[in-house]
């Protein structure tokens, strides 16, 4: 019997409304774009579902970039133009974090238009548990992690969803090595979908630097998702995922890699934000500094 992808994710959530009985996802016009207050950053809110959806059409001819938006990414928009270059031309930019999914029902309601369930809070190892819904013979490639983590997660991709043809490259040797010879054995593979798992900025950056030398197919920024589908990363408990606090058991977890990120990041967010919220001309330089 072929495992649910949510079993490796103990805080992955149920099947949404949308999911007929039948197990195929019903139609449904997706949330339209939102632009988050003083941050003048664009959203595209959707549920695990619907980004599954969205990934399996196919692209072939060109490329997708897909990216979620936590505050560790907001900061990073604020303060580095080429990390904010990145975001400013991604196809689908999802909330992967419930501060980001309050400011974005904040500026619904100021729309007069209806608040947002947690369901459009939606990380990647959420969209992740529903690979097995991509279409048979849909082909994905996985950048990142380590070697052994990488093995690893491919290996249970494969097993929930025997369908798929996978391929892996660590993030490390494999991915120099990729960037060196072009991407040429990227391209014999030929994805639909590549997961980049290296965290931030580095994921974004590695797309940036390497996109006129990507094959067609779409891209997918995912983070830590790698370790955790491997096993080498421990998930949160599902009750702290209900009340969007996964990040304190990283925290408690990892803490001197993660004190900086966060503890002392949202304060500086919180001061950058004031400083946008009563010095409107600073959103212009801020916009027009990272077009260049």
């Amino acid at each position: 019997m072929i495992k649910k992808m949510s079993a490796f994710f103990p805080g992955s959530r149920a099947l949404p409304k949308q999911v007929s009985a039948s197990g195929g996802v019903n139609e449904c016009r997706p949330v339209e774009s939102v632009r988050l207050p003083v941050w003048n950053l664009d959203v595209d809110p959707r549920t695990s579902l619907e980004v599954i959806d969205w990934v399996s059409k196919p692209c072939k001819g060109s490329k997708r970039i897909l990216l979620g938006n936590n505050l560790h990414s907001v900061f990073l928009y604020l303060t580095e133009p080429r990390f904010a270059s990145v975001y400013r031309t991604a196809d689908l930019s999802i909330v992967d974090g419930f501060p980001v999914l309050i400011l974005a029902n904040l500026a619904r309601w100021m729309l007069n238009q209806s608040k947002l369930g947690s369901e459009f809070r939606c990380g990647s190892t959420d969209w992740l548990s529903y690979v097995e819904r991509l279409p048979s013979g849909f082909r994905m490639a996985v950048i990142g992690g380590t070697a052994n983590s990488n093995s690893m997660a491919c290996s249970r991709f494969a097993e929930v969803a025997p369908t798929l043809a996978i391929a892996g490259w660590d993030g490390f040797d494999d991915a120099r090595h990729l960037k060196a010879e072009g991407f040429e054995g990227l391209r014999v593979f030929a994805p639909d979908l590549v997961l980049v798992a290296m965290g931030m900025p580095t994921q974004e950056y590695f797309i940036l630097d390497s996109w006129s030398d990507l094959p067609d197919a779409t891209y997918a920024t995912v983070g830590g998702a790698v370790d955790q589908i491997s096993g080498m990363q421990r998930n949160a408990p599902r009750i702290l995922g209900r009340f969007g606090l996964e990040w304190l058991w990283r925290l408690v977890n990892n803490p001197i890699r993660l004190s900086g990120r966060y503890l002392w990041e949202p304060v500086k967010l919180l001061a950058l934000t004031l400083r946008l919220l009563f010095y409107p001309e600073m959103r212009n330089r801020n916009r027009e500094s990272g077009s260049q």
